[in-house]
């Protein structure tokens, strides 16, 4: 399944999307300039890797915002608190809407192929092929880790230049730098904090016995704080000579959107540097979304400075 996906993400297929991140990042900075006040996860952070990955579908832009409304439900309900109270309905409401919107479109997908991400994963080549609902289970997949994370990332990003002036006049006189930055807001801030795993063998670690077949929850924020891994690991460092994270995971999990991630990340870092020295914030109350996995700011509202 992996082999299949990963066609969608080619070397080649990624590059085309640097220019259109650049062009989304210049229009929502465009926006910043001419309001009294811009919020940076709503009209930077969720738009780019939103439309990015809707467009890789071919989903239509008129149907952007279910698609939003769809990613916030699966978030919130898979994964927040509202899964103890009512989430399962809206759950399987937002799964169902999905599926009904992606079935005809995978059935013309079928019949004419073009050129975007669903056609890719409905080529047929043999028995390898993915069934609908794999493919449907993937889209969510990407909803989820391939908007929300990346989007997080963007506001994280922001956020710690924000609260490190020092930083912030260092990337400003040498925007090469940016690159640097979003590393270590990835191990200081991982938009993904926790991933689930089933133990392949029996397995010991630091005393701990870990069944076969266990579910384990791993905790990737924890890691990219580990004091043994990490010197003064609290310590936000866009200088750290060892990076080492572990945000998009490792080995043959590794996050097959890492570079999407970080062409997106950095084509809306590049865009609004220039601006910040000139705004703060609105106010220093931080809203996290609510989830035991996706860590990241609901809202991050600058104006300028007065």
């Amino acid at each position: 399944m992996r082999a299949i996906v990963d066609r969608g993400f080619t070397p080649r297929r990624l590059a085309r999307w640097e220019a259109r991140a650049q062009e989304l990042a210049a229009a929502a900075v465009a926006g910043f300039r001419s309001n009294a006040r811009f919020d940076v996860v709503a009209d930077l952070a969720v738009p780019i890797p939103m439309t990015i990955i809707a467009e890789m579908l071919g989903v239509e832009n008129d149907r952007l915002a279910d698609f939003k409304s769809w990613s916030d439900t699966l978030i919130s309900t898979a994964t927040g608190s509202s899964r103890e109270t009512d989430g399962g309905r809206a759950l399987i409401g937002a799964l169902g809407d999905l599926r009904s919107y992606l079935r005809p479109i995978l059935r013309a997908r079928r019949a004419e192929p073009s050129d975007d991400l669903i056609s890719v994963l409905v080529a047929t080549e043999g028995e390898s092929d993915l069934t609908d609902l794999e493919i449907h289970l993937f889209i969510v997949l990407l909803l989820l880790a391939g908007n929300e994370t990346t989007s997080q990332l963007i506001g994280s990003t922001v956020d710690a230049l924000l609260r490190h002036p020092a930083d912030l006049a260092r990337v400003e006189a040498d925007p090469s730098l940016v690159p640097e930055v979003l590393e270590e807001v990835l191990r200081w801030e991982c938009p993904a904090q926790m991933v689930p795993r089933q133990a392949a063998e029996d397995v010991e670690m630091h005393g701990i016995k870990i069944p076969k077949g266990a579910q384990v929850a791993l905790m990737i924020g924890a890691a990219n704080r580990d004091e043994r891994r990490f010197p003064d690991p609290d310590r936000f460092d866009i200088s750290r000579a060892d990076k080492g994270h572990i945000a998009f995971s490792a080995g043959p999990h590794y996050c097959l959107g890492a570079s999407l991630a970080r062409l997106e990340a950095r084509a809306a870092i590049d865009a609004l540097l220039p601006e910040l020295g000139r705004w703060e914030r609105v106010d220093e109350t931080r809203e996290y979304v609510n989830s035991f996995v996706v860590r990241g700011l609901t809202r991050l509202e600058l104006r300028a400075r007065r």
